[in-house]
This record gives structure tokens, C-alpha cells and sequence, in this order.
């Protein structure tokens, strides 16, 4: 590891940042030795797994393709830096606006993680630590990685083996990175295993041919809210039935004219 990257955390936040599992904690001397150990066994250079679950903490999606090579062969950063220099990127920012308490900042990160908000213990703990300043968000995302245990570690590797299994599967069938289809198959892929997140690529495939036809193309171009609806579609049928209200809605029915009852002489 770097030594300047230890030498860049004050004893304050070693000493903070002595447990990973977000309880509450009672801080010593020995904390300083465990961070320690903590920090040297992440990664000392960026690795894709690594980099897939940092974006699932800070942004809540999988990454491409593209992103991963940039961090991990373009970049030269360490884990370390790439984690702190997430938060000066534009999708960071809009996600965390200025205004957005550490309170806020900490619930995001779990559900991200977890899929639930931290225990009551562990949020006092951390926005306690953040709002002091003893601990950084990116080191705090590190952390909170870095210790997850039991059913929390299981749903995380599970996170993370979809996102790569994601990437993994549209390189090899030249298919185009989606943060909508992307999303579907890692919910899925948790839920009902990778076997029918797999079945979902035809799903995909099916409506995206839908921008084949050139009248599609043009109103969903214009209206690209519609498109994400359609794109959330859970089968075929729907999204081809919702695409096509919206390209050629039906016309209304035609009122028929009221009946004037009989002439009178």
C-alpha cells in the first residue's frame, strides 16, 4: 500500500473508523491497528469487482463497461482515490446535492448496499463521525464495504457477481449498456438466480427493436420519459401494447348522434 495514503488519515479517523460493521462503538488505542488492517486488505490497485461495488454503494447502479476500464486501466488511481474522486463526478453531485445531511447520505449508501436504511445505532454513530468531520464519505463508503457481514455481505456479492455477470453477457453479444435494463436483471438475478435473469436479454432485445420502425423512433425521441415506461415493461406484450398507445393511441369512440324521437306532424 501507498504509505501516502496513510499518511493522508488523521489518527481521529483511524481511530473512527475502528469497526466496519456500523454499531455503536468505544474507541482505544488498539482501534488505530485494526483500521490499519482494514486498509491493507483492500486491493492495492483497482480491480474490477472492487470499482462494480463502488459504484452500487455511491450510485446505486451497475457500471459499464467503459466506466471499469477508465478506473482501472486509464485512471492509475488508487482504490482509495477513485472512491474520493466519485463524489466530484456530475452524477455524484446531482445525487448528493449540496443540502443533503449526512442522515440522508448514510440511509442512501445502505439501501444502495443493502437494500435498508443503517440500524439506529450505526446511523448515529456515522452521521455523528461525519458531521465532525472525522471521517470522509468515500472512506466511510470504503468501510462500510469492507465490513459487511453475514446475510449483508451475501446480498452485496450478489449485487456485484449481476453487475459483472451483466457486462459480461452484452460484450459478449455486442449488445449496448442500459442503467434501465441493467437494474431489471441484478433485481432478478437476486431474486429468481441468473438462469431467468439471463431470459431477460430476449425481453430486451424485443423492445429495443421497436426503434426499428421509424415512427417509434421519432416520438420516443421526443418523449423519452414514455420510453423509460415502456423500457420497465416486465413482458413483451405490455411494453409492445404501451408503445404502441403511445405512438398510435386509439382514436375515442365515436358518440353516436342522439336519437331526435319521432317526427311529429
Amino acid at each position: 500500500m501507498n504509505p501516502n495514503h496513510i499518511k493522508s488519515i488523521s489518527i481521529a479517523t483511524l481511530i473512527t473508523l475502528s469497526t466496519v460493521t456500523a454499531q455503536a462503538i468505544t474507541t482505544t488505542e488498539s482501534s488505530i491497528s485494526s483500521m490499519m488492517s482494514i486498509k491493507e486488505s483492500l486491493p492495492s490497485s483497482p480491480i474490477i469487482e472492487t470499482i462494480t461495488t463502488l459504484y452500487i454503494a455511491t450510485f446505486g447502479r451497475t457500471p459499464s463497461s467503459e466506466e471499469l476500464n477508465y478506473w482501472v486501466d486509464d485512471s492509475g488511481l488508487s482504490v482509495e482515490d477513485i472512491a474520493k474522486s466519485f463524489f466530484d463526478q456530475s452524477e455524484a453531485q446531482r445525487m448528493y446535492p449540496d443540502g443533503t445531511s449526512n442522515i440522508e447520505f448514510v440511509n442512501s449508501v445502505y439501501q444502495n448496499l443493502f437494500n435498508k436504511f443503517a440500524d439506529r445505532d450505526g446511523l448515529i454513530y456515522w452521521t455523528s463521525a461525519l458531521d465532525a468531520g472525522r471521517v470522509s464519505r468515500d472512506v466511510f463508503i470504503l468501510t462500510v464495504i469492507n465490513g459487511a457481514q453475514g446475510a449483508d455481505k451475501e446480498l452485496l456479492d450478489k449485487k456485484t457477481e449481476a453487475s459483472m455477470e451483466y457486462n459480461l453477457y452484452i460484450e459478449e453479444n455486442g449488445l449496448k449498456y442500459d442503467k434501465i435494463y441493467a437494474a431489471r436483471y441484478m433485481k432478478v438475478y437476486i431474486e429468481e438466480g441468473e438462469g431467468v435473469a439471463v431470459e431477460l436479454f430476449g425481453l430486451f432485445k424485443k423492445i429495443d427493436a421497436l426503434l426499428e420502425d421509424k415512427d417509434y423512433a421519432e416520438y420516443f425521441k421526443k418523449n423519452p420519459d414514455k420510453w423509460i415506461e415502456v423500457k420497465n415493461c416486465t413482458d413483451w406484450d405490455a411494453a409492445k401494447s404501451k408503445a404502441k398507445n403511445y405512438v398510435s393511441p386509439a382514436a375515442p369512440p365515436v358518440n353516436p348522434k342522439p336519437n331526435p324521437g319521432p317526427i311529429l306532424p
